[in-house]
């Protein structure tokens, strides 16, 4: 076929112009995305995961406690040295201090309660930000009984197990 002979109603160039147009080759360059706009300076220090725990005295919670930093348009900011205390309850941290990840996550790893029962807080803090405050519950876990018996005549059952 020559150019300009016809294919169902339209020339071949007719069908090349309209192929270009669709194809956004309307004389425009088409090039890669323009890049994400920086990420702004932290803003909220928030919880995702190991609120609302329990578990015995002394022990280490279950679940890690994880926090996201995040910027004024709510992205994950990476690099941001994130301080965590006992702020009540006792126990310890594995760290003290953790730098947020790629995904703006930071954990101090193991957090052991304290050896009382009753509410522990962990406080997580980037400079002079609102903290946040992660809550477990030390409980002792109850021993039931119904293993020993007493004779008739009476006896003394010891527990001893704080």
């Amino acid at each position: 076929m020559g150019t300009g002979q016809r294919v169902r109603g339209l020339t071949l160039v007719t069908l090349a112009v309209a192929v270009l147009a669709g194809c956004g080759g309307g004389g425009e360059p088409v090039g890669p995305p323009p890049p994400p706009a920086p990420l702004g300076p932290p803003v909220t220090v928030v919880i995702q995961t190991g609120d609302g725990q329990q578990a015995e005295p002394g022990t280490v919670v279950p679940v890690k406690p994880i926090v996201l930093v995040k910027e004024g348009a709510g992205r994950a900011v990476p690099g941001v040295t994130v301080t965590f205390v006992v702020d009540s309850g006792g126990g310890s941290l594995q760290a003290g201090a953790a730098v947020s990840a790629a995904d703006g996550t930071a954990s101090p790893g193991d957090w052991r309660l304290g050896s009382g029962e009753g509410r522990n807080v962990l406080r997580a803090m980037v400079g002079t930000l609102a903290p946040a405050r992660i809550v477990a519950t030390a409980v002792v876990a109850p021993v039931p009984l119904s293993d020993q018996s007493v004779g008739s005549a009476g006896g003394t059952i010891t527990v001893t197990r704080a």
